[in-house]
């Protein structure tokens, strides 16, 4: 007994997964894919709209217990490898977004050195000399 989780490319209306259950899993995955009458009507309406259905995760020893959890839970995404890689991704882009080097001034966002360099520069316009803080 299997149970599988479909993942869809974009999201179809409310939906952006399939969570089935099976004992055979290659003769179910033929059926959703190639469209059969059998096949689920989630997974062809999302074909029909253009998104691809790709198959995320197969919990090989996963009984009808699993499957229950998996959708009372609402959060399928959690238990789908390619949301979670999604969700790494854009949280790594969001950080690298929002990063300010440790040297840097949290009220100006520049280095140390920056700052150095910019007071010798207006020292030197000034025609002053220019002391270095600690």
């Amino acid at each position: 007994m299997a149970v599988y989780i479909l993942h869809f490319s974009g999201k179809l209306y409310h939906a952006r997964h399939y969570v089935g259950f099976t004992d055979d899993f290659k003769r179910r995955e033929k059926e959703h894919m190639n469209g059969h009458a059998c096949g689920s009507p989630l997974v062809a309406a999302a074909k029909a709209a253009g998104l691809t259905v790709t198959v995320a995760k197969v919990y090989q020893d996963g009984g009808r217990e699993l499957e229950r959890k998996i959708k009372r839970g609402k959060n399928t995404s959690k238990y789908c490898p390619l949301c979670r890689a999604e969700k790494q991704k854009e949280k790594k882009k969001n950080v690298s977004r929002n990063h300010v080097s440790p040297a840097a001034n949290p009220a100006t966002g520049q280095c140390k050195e920056g700052l150095e360099a910019k007071r010798k520069a207006a020292a030197a316009e000034r025609g002053t000399v220019s002391h270095e803080r600690s």
